[in-house]
């Protein structure tokens, strides 16, 4: 689930009932069904002007969504057996997208043509999360096979590999200032690294079981993760020091956000 990028007026999900819901926070009301995937949306985000829905589905594809028609626009293929879409993520001028499935190769292509542009090779195991830098020059991928690397968007080339975790990095995110890498790990643990150098600055460690996402405020302050050990818990980013401990789920917390308020 993912906040707008307004904050607190929309909150949009995707199902194992092969669609994408945007709902706003204040009632509770469904405002929108995106309809036309034949498989379980796995990923679901908006873009950063709040008009477009970007979905990747276990039946191969990404689909790009009008937000008031809730028409689909674009679809992107990945064909081939078992290339499930295990995420999709918009540049930030939303002319492209990234997706990533089970063949290692996060891929780039053109909203506007739908033209596949380019592969990321060096992953040596399933792609699980991307994120774009501000300025779309650059992009974070994390990894099954424990690593999380910085990639040259225009020619794909690999820059760094952040190498500490122990199994699957599951989430990626990018600090507001652009300088921090937070990853979340199978290995129970989150991990602050720098971007520049490539060096591991804090390790959140306090969970015992697999690190679903990790996410960070706005203003860089505090980590949020959530677990397979059925909590979620909040970090000082300065410290590493845990908060507090979020408790009352019945099963694993795979996903949480920050409001923006």
């Amino acid at each position: 689930a993912v906040f707008s990028p307004d904050g607190l007026q929309v909150v949009l999900t995707g199902s194992h009932d092969a669609t994408a819901k945007l709902w706003c926070v204040d009632s509770g009301e469904c405002l929108r069904t995106f309809t036309g995937h034949t498989g379980f949306v796995i990923s679901a985000v908006l873009s950063l002007d709040g008009q477009r829905v970007l979905t990747g589905s276990e039946d191969k594809t990404a689909k790009v969504w009008c937000v008031d028609s809730g028409e689909c626009l674009r679809t992107f293929e990945c064909p081939g057996p078992g290339m499930w879409v295990l995420f999709a993520v918009f540049s930030p001028d939303g002319i492209h997208v990234l997706t990533g499935s089970v063949d290692l190769t996060p891929k780039l292509w053109c909203v506007p043509s739908g033209e596949f542009l380019r592969t990321f090779e060096g992953h040596g195991d399933c792609v699980h999360s991307a994120v774009f830098f501000p300025d779309g020059q650059q992009v974070l991928t994390g990894s099954d096979d424990k690593t999380a690397k910085l990639w040259l968007t225009p020619s794909g080339e690999c820059l760094r590999t952040f190498q500490g975790h122990n199994e699957a990095v599951r989430s990626i995110v990018l600090s507001p200032n652009g300088q921090q890498v937070l990853t979340g790990s199978d290995d129970a643990m989150a991990k602050l690294w720098c971007v520049a150098s490539g060096e591991c600055l804090h390790t959140f460690e306090g969970h015992s079981g697999e690190v679903r996402f990790a996410v960070l405020s706005l203003d860089g302050q505090l980590v949020l993760t959530g677990s397979d050990d059925k909590t979620a818990k909040l970090w000082c980013v300065e410290s590493g020091e845990c908060l507090r401990t979020l408790e009352g789920h019945r099963d694993e917390v795979v996903s949480a956000a920050f409001s923006r308020h």
